[in-house]
């Protein structure tokens, strides 16, 4: 069974690190059975920023940010689907494969298709870039 991890409120941390500054610093961390690293960690926070440091420090993202990034993933996979689908065909024989890469105009591949009376579904994906 793993062990919970415990926190403390800023002013636990404070009365820890006051403690240890009037007792003695080995005798306090055994009393709260605590690290000599967490406590130098906390003793440094308060020294450089006072009590306002202590907080605990969540790493925020903008969701703006977010946003564009979720959409700009979003557009890549749609390119690269794309790409995938439309721009290579593969030629193989039996013992080797090649892709070999092309351009095309899709809306002109598109009505070749409705014209050869082949399915229109097929015709549509292909404006679509699905």
């Amino acid at each position: 069974m793993a062990k919970q991890r415990r926190s403390f409120s800023v002013d636990q941390k404070l009365q820890i690190i006051q403690e240890a500054d009037q007792h003695g610093v080995s005798q306090t961390l055994r009393k709260y059975n605590l690290s000599h690293t967490v406590y130098l960690r906390w003793k440094t926070q308060f020294n450089q920023g006072g009590v306002q440091s202590l907080k605990p420090q969540y790493h925020t993202v903008d969701p703006e940010l977010r946003a564009l990034q979720d959409e700009n993933a979003r557009l890549k996979k749609i390119i690269g689907n794309t790409v995938n689908n439309h721009s290579s065909i593969l030629v193989s024989d039996s013992v080797h494969s090649d892709f070999i890469s092309f351009d095309y105009d899709i809306e002109k591949a598109a009505k070749a298709v409705e014209m050869r009376s082949l399915l229109n579904a097929y015709a549509e994906s292909l404006r679509k870039g699905i």
